[in-house]
């Protein structure tokens, strides 16, 4: 049979009367002294049966320690029934199952059957509250998702949705979203949480490199027990990050036509990454995908509207709108900033030798030259024409001029169509005005700015002139 109860007595007659039921029952079983108890109980025991002379026996006062060891064994006690009076109630009912003597076959068999028919109810009592929990769990991610995905059309506001909801679902040191950049196919951590998260946002995974590569291209979910034994396992991460991955669990995010990224999870708390954790994960993953790529169009769509078309730069209108925006902000928190006006020099004699189409292409390496340059934080655009705009939040006077001598420079030492087998040399002139050092308004900026540009191009042009040099005493 299914059970191994071991008896503990120490009466020799009531080792012999157990011994010989069991046997006859056909229950496997070892009869032993309570010295035996609790430590040194065999590991095979599924039911322990005590018979004992009173309720106060040490073996029913030291019941924890045997819980502790063997928490799934039930306990039953048979006592004298003269011992089991109410007064005694404290005692006994630290056990699964108290009966009173004589020992006699039908009793022990009825009273071992119910309690593991009682044993069997609990864990599926304990089972359906487990599972239940995790149901909860996933109706709140998904409804956490779903909000996100009806309330929001930015990335990393949808991102933020379902790195929450999937944290309420596994407990992980870390976990994060990589997207997959469409024109490249590489991988770029756009979002994350638990340990290193700050070091992990835009690490870029190449095409494929990784287990979120793997993932991403394959579009099956992978358990990955052991990093170190894993042959895909992109340790350049950890590298970048300061992050230990041991173990991981990554599922494809990915939509019927589209690939669009992959969620990792990266060391479970307390246990290994299982099957179950996976169906758990997917219950948000399919809705996620739908929000995330209807984000994604949404942010593409929207880059495309603010984006000069030649440049790839921000055009005219996004550049205006944004310098209000910052003149705004700036004003209510007393910060400062500086904006740069630049005009490159005699484009036009490109456009007459070469032609309007190499023109554009001198522009479009003036654009790149720029982003090359400038940190991430800088807003730079194409006003229109050979006309460029650099704006930098947080930037005083010297930063600024520091920053626009820079670019001139640059302009200057650029070979421009090194492609085409041409050799062009450009200079720019740049205006420079800081907020709120020379103006507070627009229109103010775009005058003093226009104003020092000018005065550049006058002064033989190649040249950065502040505004603060064209005032003259009395006029701000």
């Amino acid at each position: 049979m299914d059970d191994y109860i071991t008896v503990l007595t120490d009466v020799d007659d009531w080792q012999e009367d157990c011994r010989s039921i069991l046997n006859d029952l056909q229950y496997e079983n070892e009869v032993l002294t309570t010295d035996y108890y609790p430590a040194r109980i065999p590991n095979q025991t599924t039911t322990l049966l005590a018979v004992l002379p009173r309720p106060d026996h040490p073996l029913v006062l030291r019941t924890e320690p045997f819980r502790d060891k063997y928490p799934t064994v039930p306990i039953i006690v048979f006592f004298p029934p003269e011992e089991l009076g109410f007064d005694q109630w404290n005692l006994v009912r630290r056990l699964d199952c108290v009966a009173a003597l004589p020992l006699e076959p039908l009793k022990i068999r009825d009273v071992i059957e119910t309690v593991r028919r009682h044993g069997k109810l609990d864990r599926k009592k304990t089972e359906a509250a487990a599972r239940l929990e995790i149901l909860e769990a996933s109706y709140q991610a998904f409804v956490t998702v779903g909000r996100f995905m009806a309330s929001s059309l930015r990335v990393d506001e949808v991102l933020t949705g379902i790195l929450q909801a999937a944290g309420s679902l596994l407990h992980a040191e870390a976990w994060s979203v990589a997207l997959r950049d469409m024109d490249t196919g590489d991988l770029v951590f756009r979002a994350a949480q638990g340990g290193a998260a700050d070091q992990i946002i835009g690490i870029r995974v190449p095409h494929g490199k990784g287990i979120v590569g793997w993932v991403c291209e394959n579009g099956e979910p992978l358990i990955v027990p052991d990093t170190s034994k894993d042959h895909r396992h992109f340790k350049a991460v950890d590298d970048n990050s300061g992050f230990i991955s041991q173990s991981i669990l990554c599922m494809p995010l990915k939509t019927h036509e589209k690939k669009i990224g992959a969620i990792e999870f990266i060391n479970k708390v307390d246990s290994q990454f299982s099957p179950g954790d996976m169906e758990r994960v997917q219950v948000i993953l399919d809705l996620a995908a739908v929000a995330l790529d209807n984000a994604m169009m949404f942010e593409k769509l929207h880059a495309i509207v603010e984006q000069d078309e030649l440049s790839g730069l921000y055009n005219q209108h996004s550049l205006i709108r944004r310098l209000e925006k910052l003149i705004e902000e700036s004003g209510k928190t007393r910060s400062t900033f500086g904006y740069i006006f630049l005009d490159l020099d005699y484009l036009k004699l490109v456009n007459d030798k070469y032609g309007h189409l190499r023109g554009r292409a001198v522009l479009q390496e003036v654009g790149k030259l720029l982003k090359a340059i400038l940190k991430e934080t800088a807003i730079i655009g194409r006003y229109g024409g050979d006309e460029f705009w650099v704006i930098l939040p947080g930037a005083d006077k010297v930063t600024t001029m520091m920053i626009a001598e820079t670019i001139r420079s640059a302009i200057e030492a650029q070979i421009f169509l090194k492609d085409q087998g041409l050799n062009i040399h450009l200079t720019a002139s740049l205006g420079v005005v800081v907020f709120p050092q020379h103006a507070d308004t627009f229109d103010r900026m775009a005058q003093l700015a226009d104003e020092a540009l000018y005065m550049a191009k006058k002064q033989n042009r190649n040249k950065v002139i502040c505004a603060l040099d064209t005032i003259r005493p009395g006029t701000m």
